[in-house]
């Protein structure tokens, strides 16, 4: 939800922006912008780093592995036999 306007966002200030050129003509500050945004989110990563669920002091060693304990789905249909008469005959059927 942050990530997704970022483009959006570094596009417009880097436009708003100028810097002198190669040629001595202003250009848009895309570099400066760019650099400025990647800075931002190092931090972002930093803090939730230290401050997250990964902090230091964790042991992963002795998480538990994803679904252990749970008992498997088995893909496997059942069915019963049923017994039906009929006038002529005495047939069993499969219902379920």
């Amino acid at each position: 939800m942050i990530s997704s306007p970022s483009a959006q966002i570094v596009n417009a200030l880097s436009e708003s922006m100028n810097i002198t050129g190669m040629a001595g003509t202003p250009v848009p500050a895309y570099g400066p912008v760019m650099g400025v945004a990647t800075a931002i989110i190092a931090t972002g990563i930093v803090v939730t780093t230290m401050f997250g669920p990964e902090k230091r002091g964790r042991h992963f060693e002795l998480a538990k592995i994803a679904g252990a304990g749970v008992e498997p789905v088995k893909d496997v249909e059942t069915a019963e036999l049923e017994e039906v008469e009929t006038r002529d005959r005495k047939t069993k059927e499969i219902s379920g």
